[in-house]
Order: structure tokens, then C-alpha cells, then sequence
């Protein structure tokens, strides 16, 4: 099997009549791909309603998740604090992996990053683009190593030098 050159991210935020004809569709395009489907009213309710441009969900605001291991929370506490001071904002959650932005917020910043600094430098340029910033509770099942976790202290070290650079020079 090909590794996917691309990746399409499908929202479909209350279109269960269409899903079926779209996904038929974008699989028959003749390209190594990988299909990801979204379907979450949390997440997209904020821009659905005007009053966001950009939605970062946040395992720690009180929505189900698996018990995580206590340094990466730790460690994940520390790195949200440090981009906060430099972003005066007040997330709880920056790296996240669930966030959601309107296209013109894409299209109006230019990203470099594409490993674990991409949060830092993603969330440092959205600051600076005073965009409209929501955050809501996710549910959450993390992984453990043995389920295929791959963050180590050296993704921890590269978050702070991402979070500093951005912060400061982006």
C-alpha cells in the first residue's frame, strides 16, 4: 500500500444525507490520500454561530477522557502557561490536536512547522492575527506507548524553543 501524499479533511457538520456521495467521490480521485471525516457540533458550533473564527478543543475543561500520565499533563500545563505569556491569551489546551479554523484565518498565515512545534507557531500567529479564539471541553482517549504514543521529553524541549521563537519573532 502507497503512504498518502495527501490528506482531506472532510467536515460534515449535519450533512449524514450527502456523507456517502461525497466520500464515493473524493475516493475515486486516483491519488494516494487519506480521508479524514469530522463530524463534531462542539467544535464547529462556535463558528457555526459567528461568534469564533478559531476553536481549540481542550482535554482539561471538564469533558470525558482516559486518565493521562501525570508528567505529560505536567509537562503540557508548562507549555500552555509559557505560550500564554507570550500570547496573552488564556487557553488551557494549546496543544491540542483538535482545533478548527475558518479558511480565511488559514489563508491569511503562513505555517513552517509541521511536527510538534506546529502548535506553538499556529497558536503564536493566530494571537498576533487577533482572530476570534474559543476553546471547548473535548472528550478525550489518550494513548499509551504501548498503543502507539510517540511524545518523549525531546518533543517537550522542541515545544519550548517553538513557543519562544514564535512568540517572540513571528
Amino acid at each position: 500500500m502507497t503512504a498518502p501524499r495527501f490528506s482531506v479533511v472532510i467536515p460534515v457538520y449535519n450533512e449524514r444525507g450527502t456523507i456517502e456521495k461525497l466520500l464515493a467521490r473524493v475516493q475515486a480521485v486516483p491519488l494516494a490520500k487519506e480521508i479524514v471525516v469530522v463530524d463534531d457540533p462542539g467544535l464547529l458550533g462556535p463558528i457555526d454561530r459567528g461568534e469564533a473564527d478559531v476553536v481549540y478543543g481542550s482535554r482539561f475543561l471538564g469533558g470525558p477522557h482516559r486518565v493521562l500520565l501525570f508528567w505529560h499533563y505536567v509537562g503540557n500545563r508548562l507549555l500552555t502557561t509559557l505560550s500564554n505569556v507570550f500570547t496573552n491569551l488564556n487557553l488551557s489546551d494549546v496543544w491540542t490536536c483538535y482545533k478548527v479554523f475558518r479558511a480565511e484565518v488559514l489563508r491569511d498565515i503562513t505555517l513552517r512547522e509541521d511536527r510538534f512545534g506546529f502548535e506553538a507557531e499556529v497558536t503564536a500567529k493566530i494571537a498576533r492575527g487577533r482572530w476570534r479564539i474559543y476553546e471547548v471541553p473535548i472528550s478525550y482517549h489518550g494513548r499509551t506507548y504501548a498503543e502507539g504514543k510517540k511524545i518523549t521529553w525531546k518533543d517537550g524541549i522542541r515545544g519550548v524553543w517553538c513557543t519562544v521563537r514564535y512568540g517572540l519573532f513571528s
